[in-house]
């Protein structure tokens, strides 16, 4: 669940509003721990690092910094588990 034992390098930690879920972010990966399961939904390719995760109309979003003049958000499929459809700019 967490990187060498515990959760120090774990940049926030969500539970889901839809499903048992519990998201943990790193700056590399975000770790979703289910029932007695996990998976991890790496940082997409050309990205420098995951920065947030949060609700907005009951959709839960990840930042993830660009290195250009604005980050971007990508949605994430809770049911999936894995980030869906394009790149929203944040400005």
């Amino acid at each position: 669940m967490t990187e060498n034992g515990n959760q120090t390098d774990c940049i926030i930690t969500v539970k889901s509003r839809k499903n048992n879920n519990v998201y943990h972010m790193f700056k590399d990966r975000i770790e979703v721990v289910y029932g007695s399961g996990m998976t991890e939904i790496p940082l997409p390719f050309d990205y420098l690092a995951f920065y947030d995760l949060y609700y907005l109309n009951n959709k839960l979003y990840a930042i993830v910094v660009t290195g250009g003049p604005y980050d971007v958000r990508f949605e994430l499929d809770e049911e999936k588990c894995e980030l869906t459809g394009e790149a929203i700019t944040t400005y």
